[in-house]
């Protein structure tokens, strides 16, 4: 599996054919692609959107980004293909993982304890997976599980 990912500003302009040929380059390499598309939007995230087999919304367990998803899911509409969600518990005040996936009409793929660890690899930049155990390990899991590798890749 290949995670190709944005930080959290802008992404530079990039031309098409390069993101085709990356794209193209993890494929080939990897019989599963991750793409963790960018927080704004613009031509870079709707040509890496277009390029997905299947889509997995990660969303806290809270009022205000289940309302934000529910936006960006009506938004984008038919553009998501094989949707699924990931919740990410929010610690005592948040919804349920059945509230969240009834708000927004989708299954719930895998939920996601809250992780200190987790919180502090990404703090450093450091990954934050590093073992096979843990929340975050088993949803990841769950996702990857759900997701159909097509015929012929490695």
């Amino acid at each position: 599996t290949a995670v190709l990912a944005w930080g959290r500003g802008v992404p530079p302009h990039c031309e098409p054919s390069a993101i085709d040929a990356v794209l193209d380059a993890a494929r080939q390499a990897f019989a599963t692609v991750v793409l963790d598309l960018p927080r704004s939007w613009g031509p870079v995230t709707d040509r890496l959107l277009d390029a997905s087999d299947a889509t997995v919304l990660l969303v806290p367990a809270e009022v205000r980004p289940v309302a934000a998803a529910a936006t960006l899911i009506a938004a984008l509409g038919p553009r998501l293909l094989a949707p699924r969600l990931v919740v990410r518990d929010a610690g005592g005040r948040s919804l349920t993982a059945r509230e969240v996936s009834g708000s927004l009409g989708l299954d719930v793929a895998a939920t996601l304890r809250s992780d200190a660890s987790v919180r502090t690899a990404a703090r450093r930049g450091e990954p934050p997976l590093r073992g096979t155990r843990g929340s975050l390990a088993d949803a990841c899991q769950a996702v990857l599980s759900g997701v159909a590798v097509p015929s012929g890749a490695k």
